[in-house]
């Protein structure tokens, strides 16, 4: 794991319990059509390199409507993103967000009505979402940035826009203020266990004691789980994003459903952001991919110079191979905890995933108002590993102990089941 300061956050910053992506769903592809390089999403195989299990899992997910239980467990989790935001700002943590609208349009009305379709699961969790597609004419009277080409979309109220630059920075500072210790451009080189608990890891600053140890560093938590012994099944899918001038900035964050390509106003300008690749490597800006998704924005949205393209990003979001977070207890390890695979919905699913995670540090079982229904099985021809779909997933069912020795009681919810999704490949001394 190499050091590195806090990086800056070029996302969207939008929290959207009412919008499911990328769609829950487990692989029952074993081959699978990718899109040309010149498209918002593409895949560039190395000779070499083994196929990895997800791959074949990613039009799965981004295609086909999610299975209903998995879609509902992402709803479930969304309740409480809203008034966890809200927390943090009535305990000081100072950062940038406006309550807005939220569209998704596209040039063909059937995209609209699959989408709208897609948030079904989400009605039933109890958010409040509109029944209907409208039309060009009226998306334009909500945001006349829209071009004509636009014919259907989606109008939801329940939106929040945040700067993720301002997020992290106010935490940082909050946490600092409260005499939490928070070390930058440090390094974890190595992992100390003994009996099933962590008991120190060794930094690029020395070795540091610890009483538990939460492995929460998206794409890259598979590293550290593999100093731990175990594999986890979870990618980085990059995603770019850059900034355009508008003559008259939307006020609405819109995603482009035909592109699959999202725009926000932040800081004076309009960021969009799109694609997805499975590259190797550091996570830099690729040209090619910064014009595929000009392509497919430019069309869609007037008044906008899209010449101008300033601080180009790019980012790994952290994809499991069914699409649901990573949030459990490292099999085998009283102490040892992971939190990932938000995919596209980090700043959605962090909050309530960190919720969670903090009663399972303390209580030692995950809440069971956190546990929504998810099958166990999957259909014949899957090759990925399986989730649980009870309290007590990772460990023996019948232990109902407090940390323990490997094997222990480790109440996973169905959102978990990583002793499946890991396989111990080698153990530790």
């Amino acid at each position: 794991m190499r050091g590195r300061r806090l990086p800056r956050q070029r996302g969207l910053g939008q929290p959207r319990p009412g919008r499911p992506g990328p769609r829950p769903r487990p692989a029952r592809r074993r081959r699978a059509r990718l899109p040309r390089p010149g498209r918002p999403a593409a895949h560039r195989p190395r000779r070499a390199a083994p196929p990895h299990p997800l791959v074949p899992a990613v039009p799965a997910q981004l295609h086909p409507r999610p299975p209903r239980p998995r879609a509902r467990a992402l709803a479930m989790l969304g309740r409480r993103t809203f008034p966890l935001l809200d927390q943090l700002a009535e305990d000081g943590v100072e950062f940038t967000r406006t309550r807005t609208d939220f569209l998704a349009v596209a040039q063909d009305p059937r995209a609209a009505e699959a989408y709208l379709g897609s948030l079904d699961p989400l009605r039933q969790a109890g958010f409040d979402l509109p029944a209907t597609v409208l039309g060009g004419d009226e998306l334009r009277e909500v945001e006349p940035a829209l071009s004509g080409r636009v014919r259907a979309g989606v109008l939801l109220r329940d939106h929040v826009q945040t700067e993720p630059d301002s997020l992290v920075a106010g935490l940082t500072a909050h946490l600092r203020a409260e005499g939490v210790r928070v070390d930058e451009g440090v390094a974890v080189t190595g992992v100390s266990a003994r009996g099933g608990e962590v008991e120190a890891v060794t930094t690029t600053a020395g070795e540091r004691r610890v009483g538990a140890l939460v492995i929460a560093t998206g794409a890259k938590a598979g590293a550290l789980a593999t100093r731990l012994g175990r594999r986890l099944p979870v990618v980085g899918g990059r995603g770019y994003s850059f900034d355009v001038p508008a003559e008259r900035l939307p006020h609405a964050s819109t995603l482009l459903l035909d592109a699959h390509v999202a725009c926000a106003p932040m800081g004076g300008r309009l960021r969009v952001s799109g694609g997805m690749d499975f590259r190797r490597g550091p996570a830099r800006p690729v040209p090619e991919r910064i014009d595929a998704i000009t392509r497919g924005a430019a069309p869609m949205v007037v008044g906008v110079d899209w010449t101008d393209r300033r601080h180009a990003w790019a980012g790994d979001r952290p994809l499991a191979p069914d699409g649901l977070p990573v949030v459990d207890r490292v099999p085998g390890y009283a102490n040892a905890y992971l939190a990932t695979g938000y995919s596209m919905l980090g700043l959605t699913l962090s909050g309530p995933a960190a919720e969670a995670l903090a009663t399972f540090l303390v209580d030692g079982c995950a809440p069971r108002s956190w546990s929504p229904s998810v099958p166990t099985a999957s259909a014949p021809g899957d090759t990925l590993p399986k989730r649980t779909d009870h309290v007590g997933g990772t460990g023996d069912r019948a232990t109902g102990r407090r940390g323990g020795a490997p094997g222990a009681h480790a109440s996973a919810t169905p959102l978990t089941g990583t002793r499946d999704a890991m396989r111990a490949h080698r153990h530790p001394e």
